[in-house]
């Protein structure tokens, strides 16, 4: 067992300066830091941990979020917290939980969730434990029309007008009193844009079983969008929500996995573009399966 698994709920810190050298750090960390092929004092060379810094740093507040590092022949799950203080980074990291690093299990439960979010939405967002806004997809630019950059670390109502549900609720602020999951939250975008989403939301637990947030999901409300016309059969409705949901993930894991074989950032150790380039096939085969359930879906149920 690594020392960093033998510290349990204890958080490792550690600090960076203002280049981004991991100027102190407990034990643990150093280990994780040498591992990754850093230096002693040198730039952090743990990438996850590294970029939770640096976002952290460019939006001068508190970040907290998942990461994994890898800690010899097996991986560790993380949760670091990032918080700027003047020209420094403090970390303080919890977690430690140790697996093979291939295959991976399943992700927590509220990872699972959020991929099903992800499936149904127009864009994604996240926010830390006060609904300021840390991250939102690339799909939110042509929503809000404006550049995403400019919402984060701002609260999550600058970028919505929450609207009450039928009771007089706002699921969202009762899912953040209770540190809970919510979903059909109507919201209307501020600003010059026009447009109403339901949001919906898994919370986010830190290492040490803390609230750190919501990781939520805009899906876009269409005018018309309730037709007077009969439901379609399930059977129908079934291969049209296949469609929707796995075209659009599979496609941009193939897209990944082709950048990643082509190396643009530079020579990849052999094993890792065998890696990428077995993704790469992977996804197009489930792509192709996805189209043959679609047309099977056509010749039973003939428009």
């Amino acid at each position: 067992m690594s020392a960093a698994a033998e510290k349990g709920a204890a958080a490792v810190v550690g600090r960076l300066d203002a280049e981004g050298r991991l100027v102190a750090a407990d034990p643990p960390l150093a280990a994780l830091q040498a591992q990754a092929g850093g230096d002693e004092g040198g730039v952090l060379a743990v990438p996850q941990i590294a970029a939770l810094a640096r976002l952290a740093r460019r939006l001068g507040i508190t970040i907290s979020r998942a990461a994994i590092a890898a800690d010899g022949e097996q991986d560790v799950d993380l949760w670091v917290r990032a918080e700027p203080q003047g020209e420094e980074i403090a970390l303080a990291i919890t977690g430690w939980s140790g697996r093979p690093a291939c295959p991976a299990p399943p992700g927590p439960p509220g990872e699972r969730e959020a991929d099903f979010l992800r499936a149904a939405a127009d864009w994604m967002w996240e926010t830390d434990d006060t609904l300021r806004l840390t991250q939102l997809s690339p799909g939110a630019a042509a929503a809000i029309g404006r550049n995403p950059a400019e919402f984060t670390g701002k609260q999550l109502t600058r970028l919505f007008r929450f609207r009450e549900s039928g009771d007089g609720a706002l699921p969202i602020l009762t899912a953040l009193a209770e540190h809970k999951g919510f979903e059909g939250q109507l919201a209307e975008l501020r600003g010059g844009r026009k447009g109403r989403y339901l949001l919906s939301g898994v919370p986010l637990i830190d290492g040490m079983g803390r609230f750190a947030g919501f990781r939520g999901a805009a899906a876009a409300v269409r005018a018309g969008a309730a037709p007077a016309a009969a439901p379609a059969r399930p059977d129908t409705a079934f291969g049209e929500r296949l469609d929707q949901a796995l075209r659009g993930p599979l496609a941009h894991i193939i897209d990944n996995a082709e950048r990643l074989r082509a190396q643009p950032e530079g020579p990849l150790r052999r094993d890792y573009a065998g890696y990428a380039d077995d993704i790469a096939s992977a996804g197009r085969h489930l792509l192709a399966l996805v189209d043959d359930l679609v047309d099977l879906q056509e010749l039973i149920w003939p428009a």
